[in-house]
């Protein structure tokens, strides 16, 4: 059983001096009636509010001690953990690598079909024409790899890359969709050209135009929008320089700045 043993406060005492021989009205002994139930009546004791600005931070939480196995087990966690941000890093890493292979890869084989394209120039001018290119004859890389020299830099892969490049060309499908004959190597006319094939052409050139056309009109909304925001920010430092200028007293018109933008 515990005590407490801080001293008690003294009680106060009131103490009123009446006549002996006067008798106490009623009201007054009713009044001290409630005087003295006021008095004795205990006083409740008020909780204190925190501040309301003042921040209550919670106790400390001590940390419990891990035990043996709990140690080995986060360190178990942890080395997996390791293992599996190496992998991830490897992994991108190997990624990345044949990315740039492969981008390599196919640089060089773009090299070498313009290689390919520009022997076929150089060795059938008659026939293979950038500017004004003709319909090229059915087949006719049959008639090309069997000409084809040994010690060159490029392969027939590449030739026949080269022909399709060339025959997938916008001049050469708005050629095609027009003309009445295909020409073989010498520039001569050997056969005519199929209706299928001009409407096959015509198709595919207007598909390309289209796409084309559409990625016009993305790249100028595209610049528009950039020279707009461009125009504004211009404009706000414009305004700001001259709002801080005390020759000019803070004025500025909307013309101004358009002028210095323009």
């Amino acid at each position: 059983m515990t005590t407490d043993n801080t001293p008690t406060p003294p009680k106060k005492t009131l103490t009123l001096k009446l006549n002996a021989n006067a008798p106490i009205p009623e009201k007054l002994q009713e009044k001290l009636k409630q005087i003295k139930e006021t008095y004795l009546a205990p006083v409740p004791q008020k909780k204190p509010v925190p501040p309301k600005n003042k921040k209550v931070t919670p106790p400390p939480v001590k940390e419990v001690p891990l035990t043996k196995a709990e140690k080995k087990q986060k360190k178990k966690e942890e080395a997996r953990l390791a293992r599996e941000a190496a992998k991830k890093a490897i992994a991108l890493r190997h990624e990345k690598e044949q990315k740039a292979i492969q981008e390599q890869a196919q640089q060089l084989r773009f090299d070498k079909m313009k290689e390919a394209l520009s022997w076929l120039q150089e060795t059938y001018p008659l026939c293979f024409n950038m500017f004004e290119p003709k319909p090229l004859k059915l087949h006719i890389e049959k008639d090309i790899l069997s000409e084809l020299p040994e010690g060159l830099t490029f392969s027939r892969v590449h030739v026949r890359e080269a022909l399709g490049y060339y025959s997938r060309r916008p001049k050469y499908r708005a050629t095609l969709s027009q003309a009445t004959h295909r020409y073989n190597l010498q520039g001569e006319a050997v056969e005519e050209v199929i209706p299928d094939h001009q409407q096959i052409a015509a198709t595919k050139l207007a598909l390309h135009m289209e796409r084309r056309e559409k990625m016009k009109a993305e790249k100028k909304a595209k610049y528009e929008a950039w020279l707009e925001r461009k125009k504004k920010r211009e404009a706000f430092l414009l305004k700001k320089k001259k709002k801080n200028d005390p020759a000019t007293g803070g004025k500025l018109t909307v013309k101004l700045a358009e002028d210095k933008i323009k």
